[in-house]
């Protein structure tokens, strides 16, 4: 099994004293399952998750559904609709909702295909923000996450 990981490792700890940040090195806890459904559009496009509603995930769907918005007023410039256009070989891939995981999202790729896993808690943390400008910049990571589930559904590797 092949693993690709979005460049955005989490960090696990960070001291203050010195200013030391320690990243993740393990991939986290499964929370959920749930599909990305690819559309011809990115207005078309969906997230969701399998089984009853968890509250856990709720912040993080929006994140991503607002990303996906975002990405939707640059759709015309080459930067997202190349991505775009390489991923309409794939209808749907299955996601795995992660909490504590080691990095915003990975795609696991074997003969069984492939399988997205996204964290959940980035978004928990973010959420604390107050300013426009920082909320701005929440939505802006939820459309980086959107835009690397689009390149690797495309075939490429980051």
């Amino acid at each position: 099994m092949s693993r690709n990981c979005l460049p955005i490792t989490l960090v696990e700890k960070h001291n203050e004293k010195t200013n030391v940040q320690k990243a993740r090195r393990i991939p986290g806890t499964i929370l959920s399952t749930g599909t990305f459904l690819l559309g011809p559009t990115l207005r078309e496009c969906a997230l969701g998750k399998r089984g009853e509603e968890d509250r856990a995930l709720a912040p993080t769907l929006d994140c991503l559904i607002q990303g996906l918005r975002y990405l939707e007023t640059y759709q015309d410039t080459p930067a997202v609709r190349f991505p775009l256009q390489s991923a309409q070989g794939q209808a749907q891939v299955q996601i795995v909702w992660m909490r504590d995981h080691d990095v915003l999202a990975d795609c696991m790729t074997d003969e069984n295909g492939m399988l997205l896993r996204l964290d959940t808690g980035w978004v928990d943390a973010l959420r604390k923000v107050e300013s426009k400008d920082e909320q701005t910049g929440l939505t802006v990571l939820g459309a980086v996450v959107d835009l690397y589930i689009l390149v690797v559904l495309g075939g490429a590797e980051i």
